[in-house]
């Protein structure tokens, strides 16, 4: 039986894979919303690791940053970022990323904060709390999972030719 975590807007990942072999997304009626890629499976795996307790608070940033991090790759893709050879975390990602998905500007400030931070190799005070990066990942796959059809195709009927 798959695994199955609810999240607020009642939607949840499904392990099982598809028809085609893909994790996708389904509503809690088993209705299919969406293909899931492996960087999006990988965000709410980072994302559920962020919220455990149990862990330190600097594992549980690193852990939000690279879960909201790795839908940004995913917007950034979608508008022709390549991703070969970019530092991590690259700010090119994080522009074209949180542009794409409208983030809001508090969200803009805590990935920002986190990036310098991890770039700085996680010295000084940590710049926000592993309660808001989780909000903020959280916040990102959300908006990324509502957009229907997927958010590539959607970018696709919005270029020039």
């Amino acid at each position: 039986m798959p695994t199955v975590q609810t999240f607020r807007n009642n939607t949840a990942p499904v392990d099982a894979p598809n028809r085609q072999g893909r994790k996708g997304w389904k509503n809690m009626d088993g209705n299919k919303l969406k293909e899931m890629s492996p960087r999006l499976s990988m965000s709410g795996e980072f994302l559920r690791d962020a919220k455990r307790s149990s862990l330190s608070s600097m594992s549980r940033l690193r852990c939000g940053f690279e879960s909201a991090y790795l839908v940004l790759c995913e917007i950034a893709v979608a508008y022709g970022v390549v991703l070969d050879g970019l530092t991590h975390p690259a700010q090119q990602v994080l522009e074209q990323g949180m542009d794409g998905l409208d983030a809001t500007d508090e969200e803009r400030a805590c990935i920002d904060a986190l990036a310098e931070w991890i770039k700085a190799d996680c010295i000084g005070l940590q710049p926000c709390s592993a309660d808001d990066i989780c909000d903020v990942a959280e916040g990102l796959l959300r908006r990324y999972r509502m957009k229907p059809g997927g958010f590539s195709i959607e970018v696709a009927s919005n270029r020039e030719p």
